[in-house]
């Protein structure tokens, strides 16, 4: 795992599915940031991926909001 993230890169994921969210588990926790394009899902889809990344990174990082159906699943810092 790389020291305080500072080496981290941010990795851009469009999901199909909630079947996705493994990557973008595996992703964040190598210590890399997340870009997800939500764009092609259904709302109650796109809000069980948001949940789902929300309680990825409540311990050491944050969801923002980029603009509708875009989320930064990022850690603290970056």
């Amino acid at each position: 795992m790389r020291g305080q993230y500072d080496s981290a890169m941010t990795v851009e994921l469009s999901l199909q599915g909630y079947a996705g969210v493994r990557e973008i588990g595996d992703v964040y926790r190598r210590g890399d940031d997340v870009l997800l394009d939500l764009t092609e899902l259904q709302d109650e889809v796109c809000k069980r991926i948001v949940d789902f990344c929300a309680g990825l990174s409540y311990d050491r990082g944050y969801v923002e909001r980029v603009r509708s159906h875009v989320f930064l699943v990022a850690h603290q810092g970056a």
